[in-house]
């Protein structure tokens, strides 16, 4: 899946009326599609910065006492492209779901 780096940071950081949305936008797509997002950018990372290929494990992990943040805006404003390519495993599904819930008039 392609995404458009700047209107990604746009889109997540500055939150602007300008772009025709308000933070309930960005809530409702983080709740949908966030941890893919962010599974997505951190792989290109890996794959990008250090070579390392990856893959997405499901599996339920129990809460530690140690905790690691990545920011994918911090990453992708570091990158020049205008596009980056992100896997995104569950996307599809999710969003055939959604749509046999909204019905077209």
């Amino acid at each position: 899946m392609k995404i458009a780096r700047e209107r990604f940071i746009r889109f997540f950081d500055e939150k602007s009326k300008d772009e025709g949305h308000d933070g309930s936008d960005v809530t409702a797509i983080i709740g949908l599609l966030g941890e893919d997002l962010l599974l997505g950018v951190l792989q290109h990372y890996w794959k990008t910065n250090e070579g390392v290929e990856s893959h997405v494990l499901s599996y339920k992990c129990t809460c530690g006492k140690e905790v690691h943040v990545f920011s994918a805006s911090a990453y992708l404003q570091t990158l020049k492209d205008d596009y980056i390519d992100i896997v995104m495993p569950r996307v599809k599904k999710r969003m055939g779901l959604l749509s046999k819930l909204i019905l077209s008039e």
